[in-house]
């Protein structure tokens, strides 16, 4: 049976990283779409609103799977979890944070859902980004607790606008223009896909290099890195961070300059579809390495 901190943390990193690429998503359609696509971008902008509401749904989800997960690491098997102990936990600092993360999910699905505004994402984003490393490793960073929650939070924010807009400009850019003819289709997804590159080129660049730093002060050392069951998953996260990578590179150097041509758009459908099934079994390596004791804070 799955661990459930390991699943409740791989569905968060998900849910957030989808809200990052909403909220890079919904920008990217008020500035390079809205005036030439007016209609289309009304509905994008709405598909994108839906989207983000599953995905603050799945978010508050995933942090009460947390809590139980948890709460269970505190008892012996077959002791009984009562409401003391819920109450325990959620009075720690871990608790305190856990219930700031919970909550920003909880207004930001209201926020989605009554004023069915996309402005939201942004502020969404980037609180679910700096409030989600307070009860994980982030804590315990050898640089201190402030570094550590900040190279998190920016190297969770540098996947989300990579993985998480690529996710969007997939669900939301391909999916939202299925009813308007097929040239005006080629022509949005083409404006959609020539902004995210740019955008995606950053995102990874900040990913890959918060991400090394944080490997250096978690492993500590090379023996280490080929010794302890962390090294050994990092290195598996690195090597599907390099597939998902090269999968990337080939959409942007080999099939984005194809688009308008016929087949182009289907292409890169089908390559941005398993670019991001293996990112999303990179998120399930990284939400099993941070279940693991970094060899440097043991």
């Amino acid at each position: 049976m799955p661990d459930l901190a390991i699943v409740s943390r791989w569905l968060g990193y998900v849910a957030a990283l989808g809200l990052t690429g909403a909220a890079t998503f919904q920008a990217v359609v008020k500035t390079r779409i809205q005036r030439e696509f007016p209609e289309t971008s009304a509905a994008l902008l709405a598909r994108t609103r839906r989207v983000a509401i599953v995905l603050a749904v799945l978010l508050i989800i995933a942090a009460l799977l947390r809590l139980q997960a948890q709460v269970h690491s505190l008892v012996d098997p077959g002791e009984p979890i009562t409401r003391d102990l819920y109450r325990a936990m959620l009075g720690t600092g871990w608790g305190h944070s856990w219930i700031l993360q919970w909550g920003a999910a909880l207004a930001g699905l209201v926020v989605l859902v009554i004023v069915r505004d996309t402005r939201v994402l942004v502020p969404l984003a980037l609180l679910v980004a700096g409030l989600g490393p307070f009860t994980g490793h982030a804590s315990e960073n050898p640089l201190g607790r402030f570094f550590g929650v900040s190279l998190h939070a920016i190297h969770q924010l540098g996947g989300g606008a990579w993985l998480g807009t690529l996710a969007m400009v997939v669900l939301v850019g391909y999916g939202g223009t299925r009813r308007i003819d097929d040239t005006a289709r080629h022509r949005v997804i083409a404006r959609l896909v020539e902004a995210f590159s740019p955008i995606a080129l950053t995102g990874v660049g900040i990913a890959v290099v918060a991400g090394l730093v944080l490997s250096y002060q978690y492993v500590g050392s090379f023996s280490a890195l080929l010794s302890s069951s962390y090294g050994t998953t990092l290195l598996i996260k690195v090597g599907m961070l390099a597939l998902t990578a090269g999968l990337g590179a080939w959409n942007w150097r080999r099939v984005r300059p194809t688009l308008g041509e016929a087949g182009a758009s289907a292409r890169l459908f089908r390559s941005a579809t398993l670019e991001l099934i293996v990112g999303t079994l990179l998120l399930g390596a990284t939400a099993l390495l941070v279940s693991l004791e970094a060899p440097n804070l043991i």
